[in-house]
């Protein structure tokens, strides 16, 4: 088959840009014919990839005019292209597109963050309405957790045919492994934490974690603290090294990432939104076992469904610190757990057990898709959202672009 991927970003080190790399790479070696598209402010993908990929710059200074010449090029790429089938991630210039392409491809479309509340701080809405948009064309909306799928069911009023659940899929990293009883060996108790300063990613729960953990005496515990860190305050490299068992890291290439993970134990997910994050994947396919929040994810469902890790209520800090100190007195067993979680990803986390269930849906359309295909452009295209800000979300000059975001307005060209 001929597939097409949208993305807004690969190998970039987003959760979405591993998603998208992992899948393409799949398809590419089962025989498939990929191409991905990029939306993105980049100028260039140094990397290179087995795979064709395609890339649509786009800047926040574009006039409606240059947006719109982009999206074009864009189209006719994907037409030229002749694909059997367009896999949407975040592009949300191809959500906008679905209506002009011919009626013969199979449309599937993954909602990689969901919000069922009104609004939140963060892209979560966005992705999710811009995964949606244009539904009537599309034949399989994806859910990455049953939370979601459930979620999405009850609020968006989707045909209940047309949602399917699938947790995310991911190679195992055996390059990688570090062996278990070498671990064990280590004379301290290492956790990863990759969410940087992010409050989204539960960084302030683990920071006020951390200096209860600092009052204790004869600690065996050592934190390795991934992402991307602020120059100055409460999250910076400075201030978190003032901690003798908390190693700030920052921001890390995946190599790096995975050199320190694979040496760890535990990793820590405290997170107050999440999707299914490829780095929980990564932590169970090199046996570091689990400690997450019970926000609505696949995270809490993985985990109570593998029997193995923990879940925190959402921002309490003292089911946080009580679980990472009773980690203590169960590290003579903890080689024990880490073979399940491993064995869990092989059994049903592999990009292979993914991958075969995704190309199932390439196969079919559904029955009550709009099939007409519309002229280009289509009535309505999409302004690319996602853009940076800088100052406070609360300033005169971000506030409307901030709340557009948080509610998940779609602006159209």
């Amino acid at each position: 088959m001929r597939i097409v991927i949208g993305t807004s970003g690969l190998s970039t080190g987003g959760g979405i840009g591993t998603y998208v790399e992992e899948l393409s790479k799949w398809l590419f070696n089962k025989g498939h014919t990929v191409l991905v598209c990029v939306a993105s402010e980049q100028k260039d993908i140094i990397e290179k990839f087995p795979f064709q990929v395609f890339l649509t710059t786009y800047s926040r200074n574009f006039s409606k005019q240059d947006e719109f010449k982009i999206i074009g090029l864009l189209f006719n790429k994907i037409n030229s292209f002749s694909p059997d089938v367009i896999i949407n991630n975040d592009n949300i210039y191809i959500s906008g597109l679905f209506p002009s392409f011919k009626p013969d491809i199979v449309r599937l479309s993954v909602v990689h963050g969901f919000r069922n509340h009104f609004f939140g701080w963060d892209h979560h809405r966005i992705i999710n309405n811009a995964a949606v948009y244009n539904h009537k064309y599309i034949d399989w909306i994806i859910a990455i957790s049953d939370a979601m799928a459930t979620n999405m069911k009850k609020k968006l009023k989707l045909p209940d045919n047309q949602i399917r659940f699938l947790y995310n899929g991911l190679h195992s990293n055996e390059d990688s492994f570090v062996p278990f009883w070498e671990r064990k060996r280590k004379k301290t108790i290492n956790f990863f934490f990759a969410g940087g300063g992010k409050r989204e990613k539960g960084a302030g729960t683990l920071l006020k974690a951390v200096k209860k953990i600092n009052g204790m005496k004869n600690k065996s515990i050592k934190i390795y603290w991934a992402g991307t860190l602020p120059l100055k305050g409460k999250f910076s490299k400075n201030y978190l090294g003032k901690f003798d068992f908390v190693e700030p890291l920052g921001r890390l290439g995946h190599s790096e990432l995975l050199n320190v993970l694979s040496q760890c134990h535990y990793l820590l997910m405290p997170s107050r939104v999440e999707g299914c994050p490829m780095m929980m994947l990564e932590a169970m396919s090199l046996g570091v076992v689990p400690i997450v929040s019970d926000c609505p994810s696949a995270m809490r469902e993985i985990v109570t469904d593998a029997g193995i890790g923990s879940i925190v209520h959402t921002g309490s800090t003292k089911e946080l610190f009580n679980t990472i100190n009773n980690t203590q007195k169960l590290k003579d067993n903890w080689h024990l757990d880490a073979e399940k979680i491993k064995d869990y990803f092989l059994k049903n986390l592999h990009i292979d057990k993914y991958g075969e269930k995704i190309l199932k849906l390439c196969t079919v359309k559904r029955s009550s898709r709009i099939m007409e295909q519309n002229e280009f452009p289509p009535k309505r295209l999409l302004h690319y959202h996602r853009e940076r800000f800088s100052g406070s979300k609360w300033s005169s000059h971000n506030l409307k672009i901030r709340w557009k975001n948080v509610t998940g307005k779609l602006e159209e060209l």
